[in-house]
């Protein structure tokens, strides 16, 4: 099947492994990231087939909570909020399926017209042995885990998040807030 007509919208993407598989079979994969391309100045394509989003969640996740006073005052807070809607105004342009993902945090509070998440997972379901619960919102196939294993015994990073897997925990901003491969084959599965 040729997919080079079908455009994914890799939104906030960083490393774009979230879209890797949809690269791999041949969709047209677009990564709409800093610091090359702020997506709240994005134009995007008319229709396209599905979005993925993940934009920032440091003013959101409860990981962050200790930092929020200071972030609400020099206006990273808001402009996160900005991201955040922009990715969804963007993701109401899909033609099959879109989906945005953050942690649990203080999205309601910040922005209560939001709906609650419409799924959740973790990364041990789709067996990548590490705890990092998932808010999942928008109109997609849920991938129902497939791969479930025990995360190793987890121990608590200085922020207070729990990690498993401390032979590996991830060593910076990037590798914590990369898609676990797992789970991002499992949601290409049901989502082509």
């Amino acid at each position: 099947m040729d997919n080079s007509d079908k455009v994914i919208l890799d939104l906030c993407g960083g490393t774009g492994s979230w879209s890797d598989e949809y690269a791999r079979a041949g969709y047209d994969r677009r990564i709409i990231t800093l610091p090359e391309q702020d997506v709240r100045n994005y134009k995007p394509p008319a229709m396209p087939w599905g979005v993925l989003a993940a934009p920032p969640c440091n003013c959101f996740s409860r990981v962050g909570a200790r930092w929020w006073p200071a972030m609400d005052a020099d206006g990273r807070t808001t402009e996160a909020i900005e991201v955040f809607r922009r990715c969804l105004e963007i993701c109401q342009l899909a033609v099959s399926w879109w989906v945005l993902e953050n942690p649990p945090g203080r999205h309601l509070t910040l922005m209560p017209d939001l709906p609650r998440p419409t799924w959740q997972f973790q990364p041990y379901h789709f067996g990548n042995p590490w705890v990092k619960q998932t808010y999942l919102w928008g109109v997609f196939n849920p991938p129902w885990p497939n791969n479930i294993v025990d995360p190793e015994p987890t121990r608590r990073a200085p922020s207070g998040h729990t990690y498993g897997r401390i032979a590996s925990l991830p060593s910076s901003s990037i590798d914590r807030s990369r898609t676990p491969d797992g789970f991002a084959r499992a949601f290409y599965e049901s989502n082509k």
